[in-house]
């Protein structure tokens, strides 16, 4: 069967608008929902995931963090990165300034290119019922990482 002439321009029509579209990471640091996410923006995203569990939830297209040899390179065909459901660990390894993990890696290339990085936080949220000196230190924690270009929303 012979592909149509209209068929092979509808194809490359498509292809040409997503090469087009921004491409954006979701990095999940909860359970990615059942199915995914459908986003109303016109995107094209690439799930990130830190286990096997995560990456058989049906989010398209997935990729293990464990599995990708170069995060620089990973990081440089992103336009931006959302982080959802960020938790301590992947703030302090931020906050430390030598990223020990695969997710501290690619979001720490991410600042490094001067790429947005958006942090969904509401997990950091409970650490605010400090009242004296520590919350004072986490606020500043806070602030240091939105110095460093992350936006936080909380």
């Amino acid at each position: 069967m012979e592909a149509s002439r209209e068929t092979i321009c509808s194809l490359a029509d498509e292809v040409l608008r997503r090469l087009s579209l921004p491409r954006v990471g979701l990095l999940w640091e909860v359970d990615p929902p059942p199915g995914g996410v459908s986003l109303r923006l016109p995107v094209s995203v690439v799930h990130y995931v830190w286990d096997e569990a995560s990456a058989r939830s049906g989010i398209r297209p997935v990729y293990l963090l464990s599995a990708l040899e170069d995060l620089r390179s990973e990081a440089s065909t992103l336009d931006a990165l959302a982080v959802v459901g960020v938790g301590p660990d992947l703030a302090l390894d931020l906050l430390w300034g030598m990223p020990a993990t695969r997710k501290g890696q690619l979001v720490a290339w991410m600042l490094d290119e001067g790429k947005p990085v958006v942090m969904e936080a509401s997990r950091l949220r409970g650490l605010y019922g400090w009242r004296g000196r520590v919350k004072g230190v986490f606020l500043d924690a806070l602030r240091t990482l939105e110095r460093m270009g992350v936006v936080l929303v909380l």
